[in-house]
């Protein structure tokens, strides 16, 4: 497996423009990278252990590393612990097929021009009613009504 540094992708494996970078790499291209020791792109063995039933998954990732007279040996070790049933449900979910997103295309587009509509005559409405309160005052109706 490799990894490529986020920041700084080569150009030679970047596409132009803003794209996301390519999932897999040419041979070719990886040998440039390989032999320098703080390479972008670096090489490594990605070991997973999984246990209880695949609940516990642990990986590894092992890449060594020669420099001159030594020899280095990097380990990263990732533990991704078991999901909760809180957040099982989305897993139960049916994929959405054609239909449901012309359903929801439809609904939206109708919906959309109803509340289009209506959206102003609402607002009228509720300008209207908010005058009458502003100049309808009761004190003042009781007052004329006592003279």
């Amino acid at each position: 497996m490799y990894f490529a540094q986020g920041k700084n992708i080569p150009y030679q494996i970047k596409k132009p423009g803003p794209f996301k970078p390519p999932q897999s790499i040419h041979p070719d291209q990886v040998k440039d990278f390989l032999s320098l020791p703080d390479a972008p792109v670096r090489e490594y063995l990605w070991v997973r252990k999984s246990a209880w039933g695949k609940e516990i998954s642990t990986s590894y990732f092992l890449r060594i590393l020669e420099d001159r007279d030594d020899i280095n040996l990097e380990i990263t070790a990732v533990l991704m612990p078991p999901i909760t049933d809180a957040y099982r449900w989305i897993d139960k979910i049916p994929p959405n097929g054609f239909r449901q997103f012309l359903a929801d295309l439809l609904i939206s587009v109708f919906g959309g021009t109803a509340l289009l509509v209506w959206s102003p005559i609402y607002l009228a409405f509720l300008f209207l009613v908010g005058l009458k309160k502003i100049f309808t005052n009761p004190e003042k109706a009781i007052r004329r009504s006592k003279r």
